[in-house]
């Protein structure tokens, strides 16, 4: 499993002559990793109520048989994935990767910008080496599936 990264900043809005404009401060990357303790802390922290197993069922859902040529997101599967429970996936593998991350959930999520195609990625990157130790293509046909849904539009 390769160590994922995730970028995390302070992001403000302000008036510069007469514009609103983004402006990012305190960038960061950090490694960001599943481990048995991350998901003991999520638990603990009350962050995840299930398994983590589910959410690669219900990845797997989204894929649909996952072969070559199937290679449309399931729309009715992906109703039943939630953002904010892939978010805090992500904030357990930061913790999981960073014995010192010193972020609770709420600051992680101000810090955290990324948007729900990249949130699902990474969230697939992270979880679907749960099932298996040797490589299974699942995320990467997903990241294959999801840009070529957003070149649709």
């Amino acid at each position: 499993m390769k160590i994922q990264t995730v970028e995390l900043k302070d992001v403000e809005i302000v008036e510069i002559d007469g514009e609103f404009k983004v402006v990012t401060r305190n960038e960061t990357t950090v490694p960001c990793y599943i481990t048995n303790y991350a998901t003991k802390m999520g638990k603990d922290l009350g962050l995840i109520e299930t398994s983590l197993l589910q959410g690669v069922f219900k990845l797997k859902g989204l894929m649909g048989s996952g072969s070559e040529a199937n290679q449309d997101v399931d729309v009715n599967a992906l109703s039943e994935m939630d953002e904010l429970e892939m978010q805090k996936v992500v904030y357990l593998g930061c913790l999981g990767a960073n014995k010192d991350f010193g972020d609770d959930f709420d600051t992680f999520l101000k810090r955290y910008h990324y948007s729900l195609e990249e949130t699902v990625q990474l969230y697939a990157e992270l979880i679907t080496h749960l099932t298996s130790a040797n490589k299974n293509n699942f995320a990467s046909n997903l990241k294959k599936s999801t840009k070529s849904r957003s070149k649709k539009k």
